[in-house]
């Protein structure tokens, strides 16, 4: 099954929810140990999705353990290492400002494994070079709540076609045929838990025209299979294969709460958001964007850094699909600026980003 997520509007959300949680948690205290992790929300899938991101944040750090003196790689080091991350995990201790934008990330993956999981291992696999099966999946699985047998079907799959590691490409084209025969009509059910902390609208996770593909699962035959997968997927494993780091999740961000019924057998083309500012078919961003808006952007989003606004203009030009546009912005700039998803001057430059693809 084939949807198209609301990115800008589970982001939303996730941010919502983190700070809502955080401003309960430490109204009272300044860290938050890995117990209380443990339970700092009744949706199991989100807190262990949290010590997730932990987890492969230390991956991280070893990783740039190498040295021309000491053999990093060694049994006996490797063994010190994993005692090493034993006594970590029972001394974490996490401020508000580093938590709420790991809370933040752990809900939109709750979101993204709950809604469409192919969008989710794109994000998995978003830093990655290659797929290594033990070492980014299997390790994984054991934080993995929510569609935890989809993901070992993945990992069964993935295996049969690879000893240890394989390319991005590969793997997200065995999942992509996966999840075309899954039926993931269940979402709004499993996704209660967070509606039961801080409600939304389960339409507005997915572009308009999208919703109705998300309730009532798309039954394709077998031999359509590949026109399904390759040909809509062609372009961006064309970009993935270019450059797997600036790879992001298939989206096109809408505000429109709109949701008409479309028959599944017509072409669509997903419903963009009124805004002051049209853009024309060939016209490029810096081109779309007015001197007022110019200005708007540059002291809301860029903290009046001029130049830092004409770079990220220009390279949002040269990106020739939204995914590479789209991951740019949230790798350069959403955080380093703390862009606030309820600005209107952010969703607008978001809108306009998504009217240039």
């Amino acid at each position: 099954m084939e949807i198209t997520l609301n990115h800008y509007k589970i982001a939303e959300y996730a941010q919502k929810f983190a700070k809502q949680i955080c401003d309960s948690f430490f109204s009272n205290k300044t860290v938050i140990n890995g117990k209380q992790i443990l339970e700092i929300t009744s949706s199991k899938q989100v807190n262990w999705f949290v010590l997730k991101t932990l987890f492969l944040k230390w991956q991280t750090e070893m990783a740039r353990l190498k040295s021309p003196y000491f053999d990093y790689s060694s049994a006996e080091v490797s063994k010190a290492m994993t005692a090493l991350m034993n006594i970590l995990s029972r001394q974490i201790s996490v401020k508000r400002q580093d938590f709420e934008v790991l809370l933040s990330d752990a809900v939109e993956d709750a979101l993204l494994l709950a809604l469409s999981p192919y969008d989710f291992f794109v994000k998995i696999f978003e830093p990655l070079l290659l797929v290594n099966i033990d070492k980014n999946l299997v390790e994984i699985a054991k934080y993995v709540k929510y569609r935890s047998i989809f993901f070992e079907k993945v990992i069964e799959n993935l295996k049969l076609e690879a000893k240890a590691e394989l390319s991005i490409t590969d793997a997200l084209i065995s999942i992509k045929l996966l999840t075309s025969r899954e039926n993931f009509a269940d979402a709004e059910n499993i996704l209660q838990e967070l509606k039961n902390i801080l409600a939304f609208d389960f339409s507005s996770f997915f572009l308009a025209d999208e919703l109705e593909k998300a309730i009532e699962p798309l039954k394709i035959e077998d031999e359509k299979i590949e026109d399904l997968i390759f040909e809509p997927l062609a372009q961006n494993l064309n970009v993935l294969a270019e450059n797997p780091l600036e790879i992001q999740e298939e989206s096109r961000s809408s505000g429109s709460e709109n949701v008409p019924k479309t028959p599944q057998n017509q072409e669509v083309t997903p419903a963009k958001i009124e805004t002051n500012v049209v853009l024309a078919e060939t016209e490029t961003l810096r081109q779309s964007i007015p001197l007022n808006k110019k200005f708007s952007f540059i002291n809301d989003l860029f903290g009046g850094n001029g130049t830092e606004y004409n770079e990220a203009v220009d390279l949002i030009d040269q990106c020739n699909d939204y995914h590479k546009a789209i991951m740019l912005i949230k790798e350069r700039y959403f955080r380093k600026y703390a862009w606030d998803l309820e600005k209107n001057s952010v969703k607008e430059f978001y809108e306009l980003v998504s009217r240039k693809f």
